[in-house]
């Protein structure tokens, strides 16, 4: 999806994996960097700078970079697609938290791109009552069952009901449809 943007982004449009951690955010960024290494027509269209971990499109100047919470501050990003990468990770729901000031900066730079998108990836978090995930998680089930309408929040989710059994692997398929990838 990151190279989808990249490829088809407008000039200098800015692209981020955004994570709790370094490590987690060079993770998504090092599946790309993989990708146009290995691909000789890719590595024609995009440089990598090493030093900044940043990957360019040469004819749009559009960048892909990885970015944190834990890194400073991030104010001032223009960004055009965000991938957030194991959102229950983040704490959040306290005012002095990095975390959740980092998604503000997140969410609320990319409303003003005309065609953002934002796209959270995540497993499921343990306490939805102090994570930002848990928040739009409640958020994007009320949007899901019509109780909001907010037509700029998509939402999709596969988990198992409390009742289901845990050691059925019906309830594995449910909750992970992946497994049919053999994932």
């Amino acid at each position: 999806v990151i190279l989808y943007h990249l490829l088809t982004a407008p000039r200098h449009a800015e692209i981020y994996c955004a994570a709790k951690d370094r490590g987690q955010a060079e993770i998504v960024y090092k599946m790309v960097k993989t990708f146009i290494e290995e691909s000789p027509e890719l590595s024609k269209i995009f440089k990598i700078y090493k030093t900044t971990n940043t990957i360019e499109n040469i004819k749009t100047n559009a960048t892909f970079k990885p970015l944190t919470s834990d890194g400073g501050s991030n104010n001032g990003l223009n960004p055009y697609f965000i991938v957030a990468d194991e959102l229950h990770a983040w704490e959040g729901q306290g005012t002095s938290s990095k975390a959740k000031e980092f998604w503000e900066v997140l969410s609320s730079g990319s409303g003003a791109q005309k065609s953002s998108q934002l796209l959270v990836i995540s497993t499921a978090g343990s306490n939805e009552d102090t994570t930002i995930l848990g928040s739009l998680y409640k958020f994007g089930k009320q949007v899901s069952e019509g109780l909001i309408n907010d037509d700029s929040f998509g939402f999709a989710c596969w988990e198992a009901d409390e009742e289901d059994d845990i050691k059925d692997i019906k309830t594995w398929k449910k909750a992970n449809p992946n497994l049919a990838e053999g994932f």
